[in-house]
């Protein structure tokens, strides 16, 4: 990496696409070359430098690609849905169905305001107001339930 002077203000950065680069100024190169602009629909805000070898720490401009959120998020599900042998709507569908689960799980198992998550006991008054357990036994107990210590 060389930096020449041209002119007063004006500096020039000779970068080989094969050339190791800090993060920042990878990151940086990347969304330059690309005009800040999204490769995979055009779109100009909020902007990733993406790795498309998938090594976070290959910082070589030919491994890099400048997409948007919402493509940078498909990349990486493609990416591990492919791992899975899966398509990504198939992967997709999986992780909604697991947060749903996991969702009415917590939906089940929550106590009314008012009443200790682990005992069921009627916490007392003066407590803190979004307080989830009668004292700090009750706590650590639900805490060992969960993880399935008990």
């Amino acid at each position: 990496m060389e930096l020449l002077e041209q002119e007063e203000t004006t500096f020039v950065l000779e970068v080989g696409l094969d050339q190791q680069l800090p993060r920042y100024v990878w990151s940086w190169l990347v969304k330059y070359r690309a005009n800040f602009t999204c490769d995979e629909c055009g779109y100009k805000w909020g902007l990733h430098a993406h790795h498309t070898n998938g090594i976070a720490t290959d910082n070589r401009l030919s491994n890099g690609q400048c997409v948007c959120q919402k493509c940078h998020t498909i990349a990486h599900v493609a990416a591990r849905a492919k791992l899975r042998e899966e398509s990504p709507e198939a992967y997709l569908s999986r992780q909604r169905e697991k947060a749903h689960r996991r969702k009415l799980r917590e939906a089940e198992s929550a106590q009314p305001p008012g009443f200790c998550g682990n005992c069921g006991r009627q916490l007392v008054e003066g407590t803190r107001k979004h307080a989830k357990y009668c004292g700090g036994a009750c706590r650590a107990e639900a805490s060992r339930k969960r993880r399935g210590l008990n």
